[in-house]
């Protein structure tokens, strides 16, 4: 295995949307970046205290992306690379980068044609595509193989998803499902009760506010990033 993370040195100068350069990122400084990007780019609504805060974290996810876009044409077989290049490029989409969900989909689709059984895999590549307009209905296949494998936080991204799509039923199963492995979580138990008795409407816009689609909490195993809590 290429141990990319002790220091690689990629030469850009071949790589689209790149200026030619070397970038020499270790496993360590990407993980930091992608926890620093996170609590404001990994979920929708975006949360920044200013103009440049933005313009910051933009900065460093750019630079991020410049690696491990790089990295993953360099190095096409390391499942640790795909996972956190879709990862950044999810971030990207959310703020609206170009060029970013269609790499978040290339990278995350290689890494489950190596990985099929990826609990992150899975479970970000769900979440990502339960955050878009027009492929959330893909979403609920990723999310289910995850919350299989035993990511329970998958069941809470699904709810959102059926609710999106006007389901209050499996919405409320989902929960149910989450709740029993999350039986303290007071925010999800206040959704259900909401759901219950018909308080919530099951709108677009009723949906997306407020941490209500991309809910990327720890994974149990292969936990790159230390996403904000909900």
């Amino acid at each position: 295995m290429r141990r990319w993370w002790l220091g690689a040195v990629l030469v850009l100068a071949t790589v689209p949307l790149c200026r030619a350069a070397e970038v020499t990122m270790s496993r360590s400084e990407v993980d930091q970046l992608l926890s620093e990007i996170a609590p404001h780019a990994q979920q929708l609504p975006l949360r920044f205290s200013s103009d440049s805060e933005r313009i910051e974290v933009e900065k460093k996810l750019r630079r991020l992306l410049v690696f491990l876009d790089a990295a993953t044409v360099q190095y096409p077989g390391e499942p640790e690379l795909l996972l956190r290049d879709g990862i950044a490029n999810s971030m990207g989409h959310n703020l609206d980068f170009p060029g970013c969900p269609d790499k978040a989909i290339s990278a995350f689709e290689a890494l489950l044609k190596l990985q099929p059984d990826s609990k992150s895999g899975n479970f970000y590549y769900g979440a990502f595509l339960a955050g878009t307009d027009t492929l959330r209905l893909k979403s609920i296949p990723y999310l289910e193989k995850a919350a299989s494998l035993g990511v329970s936080d998958a069941h809470y991204t699904e709810a959102f998803v059926y609710l999106s799509l006007q389901d209050r039923v499996h919405a409320l199963a989902e929960l149910d499902k989450y709740l029993r492995d999350n039986p303290t979580d007071e925010s999800a138990a206040a959704l259900r009760r909401d759901l219950e008795h018909g308080d919530v409407s099951i709108t677009e816009k009723k949906v997306k506010p407020s941490d209500a689609v991309l809910i990327q909490k720890p994974t149990p195993e292969e936990q790159p990033v230390s996403p904000s809590p909900r």
